[in-house]
């Protein structure tokens, strides 16, 4: 039995842990058994041990039942996995390159996105013991290339064991996004995303899906007599969109977990991580080409599309996983 870390966020966005399952699935299915310890980048954790005036170890007073670095944890890993999203190196994951540097282990980048600049520390552990590099986009591609990574569809989209073949167009489900917080839609891009829902509810039968209680909330006062679908629990999300046969929204693993299902989306860009979709097979497009598209869009063959894409790529990164030296020891 092996002790895996997991470099992700719990109980922040779910996108994050669509990611996360995506990767346990594959690992499932080519019956990796192990210990699953995650290191929780949740922006509202402080991960570092403090001492008391007598040198012992305290719980910081921001913690959760993840790793904690000190001398016990490092007996505690076989191996470290960092599950995708943007943040994959800087000062929150010391703790991560400091496990991989004391203990000397082997470790994987599996979905990451987005441009991160390189400590010399860094390079020198990607050059001696990464396995797996696999960006998302190609700004990440670009920071890997040289360490021997390659461009790939992010894991979330192997989010679902299961796929749920669509045949008509019955029910849209819109992934809805507020604007000003965290990684979110400008106030402009919101205003057009609003006009274009209320366009696209006078047409079909409509229900939106909130990714975080902030969206949940604002959702609520805009569209008081809609069904409004949101769950603090990432798990609930897989019985959430496979009721819909497209999706629409701003969010990147909205567009992920349907390609995973095998539900055809659509995606409005607001910044950098849209062009994660194009691998996820959802066309990026602006709010005013939108309901066209609806119109003309063939969701049974869309449908199939994705859910035969999945499988090819799932193939694929079964061969990229063999190549791990957990499968060889």
């Amino acid at each position: 039995m092996k002790d895996i870390l997991f470099s992700s966020t719990r109980q922040w966005n779910p996108g994050d842990e669509f990611i996360l399952f995506g990767i346990r699935n594959i690992l499932e299915e080519m019956d990796i058994k192990y210990n699953p310890i995650l290191f929780n980048r949740h922006p509202l954790l402080d991960h570092k041990i403090q001492c008391d005036k007598k040198g012992h170890d305290v719980i910081p007073q921001f913690f959760d039942n993840s790793f904690i670095e000190c001398k016990e944890s490092l007996s505690t890993v076989d191996y470290v996995i960092f599950a995708g999203t943007p943040e994959w190196t800087g000062e929150k994951l010391t703790q991560v390159f400091d496990l991989l540097e004391k203990k000397n282990i082997k470790f994987s980048m599996i979905g990451v996105g987005g441009y991160n600049s390189l400590t010399k520390e860094v390079e020198n552990l990607l050059k001696k013991d990464s396995e797996i590099l696999l960006g998302r986009d190609k700004d990440a591609y670009y920071c890997l290339k040289k360490f021997g990574g390659k461009l790939e569809v992010c894991p979330a989209i192997f989010a679902s064991k299961k796929e749920f073949p669509k045949t008509e167009l019955n029910r849209i489900g819109i992934c809805f996004q507020y604007h000003d917080y965290c990684a979110a839609p400008k106030k402009e891009v919101y205003a057009e995303t609003i006009k274009l829902y209320k366009k696209i509810m006078l047409e079909y039968n409509v229900s939106f899906i909130c990714h975080t209680f902030v969206d949940f909330m604002e959702a609520k006062s805009v569209f008081p007599s809609s069904e409004i679908l949101y769950s603090s629990y990432a798990e609930d999300y897989l019985s959430i969109y496979k009721k819909f046969d497209l999706v629409i929204g701003t969010r990147v693993h909205g567009s992920g977990i349907s390609s995973s299902m095998g539900i055809p989306s659509i995606t409005i860009p607001h910044d950098y991580r849209a062009e994660t979709v194009k691998l996820f097979l959802s066309p990026i497009m602006e709010p005013r080409k939108i309901i066209d598209h609806i119109k003309k869009i063939d969701i049974e063959k869309e449908s199939k599309k994705l859910i035969e894409y999945k499988q090819k790529k799932k193939e694929e990164y079964k061969k990229y996983f063999s190549k791990m030296s957990l499968f060889k020891q």
